[in-house]
């Protein structure tokens, strides 16, 4: 795998702007990402401890926030996944989640990130590619624990993006949807002000009243 001179290009505006970031990038494909939940070590790593998907995501992602590059980096990502199937995801799933939630709600630096047509849509396909991933990561994905519930979650909500239903996908990534009220959760009214809908919180308002 090669990256085209715009794709070089925006490896560089990541959050901390680390040149080394295509290498790490391509060494993912031929080694794998390394160990997974590494995060939640503590102690002190010299950078060969640090698996390169930890290298990685520092990079691409930041308190929320995406960058050109990470628009980049998601397809070497989802194209890992595919290379190396006997391994669990889940984590990784989780991340891919939070990123195009992040994007999809603007989140990002800078406000719009500015990235050609062919990068976007090559971003696009990698996510709609994952669906044929799914089957075998639900399958060794343990349900019987938060954070098993949490990579399941993250997974449906790959797949409604990959389908282009974001909308749905925000849906599914909301730990709650409606309140008491079935008024929308802030988070959720946020987004339908952000993208145009107003089809469910009407729908919750009708049921509120009486309605079907």
């Amino acid at each position: 795998m090669t990256f085209t001179p715009e794709e070089q290009r925006l490896l560089g505006q990541s959050c901390h702007g680390d040149p080394r970031l295509a290498q790490w990038l391509l060494a993912m494909l031929g080694l794998g990402p390394g160990e997974y939940g590494f995060s939640a070590r503590s102690g002190f790593f010299t950078e060969e401890e640090v698996p390169l998907y930890e290298r990685v995501w520092r990079q691409i992602w930041h308190q929320g926030t995406v960058y050109p590059a990470t628009l980049v980096a998601v397809p070497v990502w989802c194209e890992m996944i595919g290379r190396f199937p006997q391994l669990y995801h889940g984590e990784l799933y989780v991340l891919l989640a939070l990123i195009e939630c992040s994007r999809t709600a603007g989140n990002t630096c800078p406000v719009p990130l500015e990235v050609s047509a062919a990068v976007t849509r090559k971003y696009k396909q990698a996510l709609a590619g994952l669906a044929q991933t799914l089957p075998t990561q639900l399958a060794l994905a343990d349900d019987s624990t938060p954070d098993g519930l949490g990579h399941v979650q993250a997974m449906l909500t790959l797949l409604a993006f990959g389908h282009g239903q974001a909308y749905a996908a925000h849906l599914c990534w909301g730990a709650q949807i409606i309140n008491a009220d079935l008024s929308l959760t802030p988070p959720l009214r946020d987004y339908e002000a952000r993208s145009g809908r107003t089809a469910l919180s009407d729908q919750l308002k009708a049921r509120r009243r009486g309605g079907p």
